[in-house]
């Protein structure tokens, strides 16, 4: 449950109470009170505490334990949220403790390390088995790809990459993730382990004893690869015999240039630390080898060039709504370039979260740092997000709902066309004093992007009582003019297509859904081919984790990385 000198951790992902009260006690809801501030707030210190045994007898490991029926008995009487969380958590910890000591079964897994255990979990993904419950925890990198698992898996752990790559290639699976990765994931997957290398310059007798491992240890077959690649399969061949190291990752490094690894190389001269002179990152020392018959110079990089960038921004939820983004149509615009389908993504995003445009929402729009980009035709925008949302399913057609809401100022209404039996927005228009809607405009065209006429049009007293009301998110939108209705009809789909995973809250307003779902705030890390955004923690947390959404990964075609979203503290 540690790895190296870290202290235990330990992590419960469901927790399900049953409590059974004394027949004569007075208050038993304050009791309630008092147990579910316990396990919000104590509970998991005490559990961690109450496990220091285990942490001490078996440091380094991970224990998965696949369910746990504890009982518990605990003061009803007392007000010391503290003893309260002693009590239960010392006797929850003496659960596991129990279940501990009777070693590994078909409810309980033990790995010797975590990054052994990352390391099995990228072995699964790569062979479709990484559903498993032994790996629940990793659940939110089942959709990167298996280098990019790695990678982001080994972050999370808190554990070096190398370390992982090296218990990939003990395990003998290093070669069919090589296989199924692209060339930039292995070049990222490189690049990590060198940024763990940081500028160390190797030991000559260190690449001699790694030369002299690789003639054993390397395919000939395999040799023909990206530089990467050579790189990757060479560390974890030689790890064995040579060390796991980063002044290994460093060797390998000093040595694969692209000749074949089985060929006998020269021996090259590397200066020891004491002649090493001061390297920026990707600064470039060459050495010729000392060995006669015209070999070739070497390069040593001095470290890997990494685009590390880590800011906060109030935006950065936004990286949690793209795939609604894509779902309703702004993967790419017909008609329109990258360019201005990115400020629509921008604007759509600002829409959506009541937030301004901060770095966070350029980042996830794909607008970089451009912030005044045309947006385009809104007819075009609506007509787009229809014929998706018809293509989906998401659009019935034959019933359509005229509405006006008023905005909270009184002097503008909008003028809503909805879907009346999916409740969708279909059309709008801002409508100024006492002018009358354009009801035939906007219903034609509905008409035309549906490729079909509605068979009813206009008030359904029926449909009304199905319906949530349109004006907590009008207010909550408040479009501008008719191209910012475009844009907020866009806002609107994409954030019903988010509440829609969340368990009975896709009929919930746009504020509310923000607001317990998606609070402003963030760190957001950029790392080569990986976007990980760590959110606070929103307050309906639980719903979240229960609809798999509290740790995600996914790519969208818009940007070139992943996008890894985790919450935590702030």
């Amino acid at each position: 449950m540690t790895a190296g000198d870290q202290a235990g951790s330990t992590t419960i992902r469901r927790l399900a109470c049953t409590y059974a009260l004394p027949r004569d006690l007075d208050d038993p809801t304050g009791l309630r009170f008092r147990l579910e501030e316990v396990v919000g707030e104590r509970l998991a210190e005490a559990v961690g505490a109450a496990l220091g045994p285990a942490d001490a007898a078996d440091r380094g490991t991970v224990w998965v334990i696949r369910s746990l029926r504890a009982d518990a008995l605990v003061s009803a009487t007392t007000d010391d949220l503290d003893v309260l969380a002693r009590q239960w958590g010392g006797q929850l910890g003496d659960a596991i403790l129990t279940v501990l000591r009777r070693g590994p079964g078909g409810n309980v897994v033990r790995f010797a390390s975590r990054a052994e255990y990352v390391a099995a979990f990228v072995s699964a993904l790569e062979a479709r088995r990484a559903n498993s419950w032994v790996f629940e925890p990793l659940a939110g990198l089942r959709l990167l790809a298996p280098a990019t698992a790695l990678r982001v898996g080994a972050e999370s752990a808190d554990v070096p990459v190398a370390e992982v790559v090296a218990e990939l290639a003990a395990a003998r699976g290093l070669e069919s993730v090589l296989a199924v990765s692209s060339p930039g994931q292995l070049e990222a997957l490189w690049a990590a382990c060198l940024g763990e290398a940081a500028a160390r310059p190797p030991a000559a007798e260190l690449v001699e004893r790694v030369v002299a491992a690789s003639a054993r240890g390397i395919d000939p077959a395999a040799s023909a690869s990206t530089a990467a690649a050579r790189s990757l399969r060479l560390f974890g061949a030689v790890a064995p015999q040579v060390g796991r190291g980063s002044d290994v990752v460093a060797a390998v490094d000093a040595i694969v240039d692209g000749s074949a690894l089985t060929a006998p190389l020269p021996r090259a001269r590397v200066p020891k630390p004491a002649e090493q002179p001061n390297m920026a990152d990707g600064d470039v020392l060459e050495e010729a080898a000392e060995e006669a018959g015209g070999a070739e110079a070497r390069t040593v990089r001095g470290s890997a060039e990494v685009d590390n960038t880590v800011f906060a921004a109030a935006g950065a939820p936004a990286l949690l709504v793209l795939p609604a983004l894509e779902a309703v149509g702004l993967g790419a615009l017909d008609g329109t370039s990258e360019h201005e389908a990115a400020a629509v993504r921008a604007r759509v995003l600002e829409l959506l979260l009541g937030c301004p445009a901060d770095e966070a929402i350029l980042l996830a729009s794909g607008a970089g740092a451009e912030r005044d980009a045309v947006l385009g035709d809104p007819d075009a925008i609506a007509e787009a997000l229809l014929r998706t949302l018809d293509a989906d399913g998401r659009v019935d057609g034959r019933r359509l709902r005229c509405q006006e809401v008023a905005y909270p100022d009184g002097d503008r209404r909008l003028a809503l066309v909805r879907d009346a039996v999916t409740g969708a927005w279909l059309a709008g228009a801002l409508v100024h004093g006492s002018a009358d809607p354009p009801w035939t405009r906007l219903v034609d065209g509905v008409a035309r992007a549906l490729d079909r006429r509605p068979e009813a049009v206009g008030e359904d007293p029926d449909a009304a009582e199905k319906l949530r009301p349109p004006a907590s998110d009008v207010a909550w939108l408040a479009p501008a003019d008719d191209a910012e209705v475009a844009l907020a009809l866009v806002a609107r789909a994409a954030m019903h297509h988010f509440a829609r995973r969340l368990l009975g809250f896709e009929r919930a307003s746009m504020p509310y859904v923000v607001e317990r779902f998606l609070p402003p705030g963030g760190i957001v890390t950029l790392t080569p081919g990986t976007v990980l955004a760590e959110l606070p923690e929103p307050p309906l947390q639980v719903v979240l984790v229960m609809a798999g959404l509290d740790t995600v990964g996914y790519r969208v075609p818009w940007l070139d990385r992943e996008i890894v979203v985790t919450h935590g503290t702030t």
